[in-house]
């Protein structure tokens, strides 16, 4: 059997505006798979960071760096120790990665970071926030970070738990990642096997959720 490597080509558009003309340029074109998604773009140092990720591998990403010329600088695979990529940000100039693990031996979910240095050969990996599984049903993690790269908020929704509100557990980051605040909450919603939240974080490191939940109609 003959398998086909698809090989997709993009490219970046610069664009600046002012008062007389609008100027653009192109970057030249960059590989991609078939199979391969570019949901994350960021920009550090007058640095390009571009992230591919294919669906069939969640651990793991491309990451290619271009210069402010639009030279390919580095192109790298990277795989993490997690059984799923969540998110990826820009805290402090730094570029972070958040996974999640699922501990079966200690009935334990596990939001990480990855500080990514050297455009991405040395990664320092660090835990943030542990939550306990409750009877197989796993936490869901949310991460935002604020628009400064000065704060990063991260929150676990506990797992279903029947006849029980939901709890979430809140944790906030300074651009080093030091904790500077944390706190359990029990909200008003009934415990769900899906749980929808929206997450923001703002410059003044005040975190905000927005909860998705159901309403039962009684029918008498």
């Amino acid at each position: 059997m003959i398998k086909q490597l698809y090989i997709f080509l993009v490219f970046l558009l610069s664009i600046s505006a002012s008062a007389q003309k609008l100027e653009y340029s192109f970057s030249q074109n960059i590989s991609k798979e078939a199979s391969e998604s570019i949901d994350y773009f960021f920009e550090i140092d007058a640095n390009y960071y571009i992230i591919k990720k294919n669906e069939d591998r969640p651990n793991s990403f491309t990451l290619d760096v271009l210069d402010s010329n639009f030279n390919v600088l580095v192109q790298n695979n990277i795989d993490l120790s997690v059984d799923e990529i969540k998110a990826f940000g820009v805290l402090g100039g730094e570029m972070l990665v958040f996974g999640v693990s699922e501990i079966a031996s200690s009935q334990e979910d596990i939001l990480k970071s990855y500080v990514l240095k050297d455009f991405g050969k040395t990664v320092v990996e660090k835990d943030l926030l542990k939550v306990k599984s409750i009877g197989g049903y796993h936490t869901a993690f949310d991460v935002a970070v604020s628009p400064s790269g000065n704060f990063c908020t991260v929150i676990g929704s506990e797992g279903y738990y029947e006849k029980h509100t939901e709890k979430i557990f809140y944790k906030l980051f300074d651009q080093t990642l030091n904790e500077i605040g944390s706190q359990d909450i029990l909200t008003t919603v009934e415990s769900a096997k899906r749980r929808n939240n929206v997450l923001l974080c703002n410059d003044n490191g005040y975190s905000y959720i927005v909860k998705k939940t159901r309403v039962k109609n009684k029918i008498k």
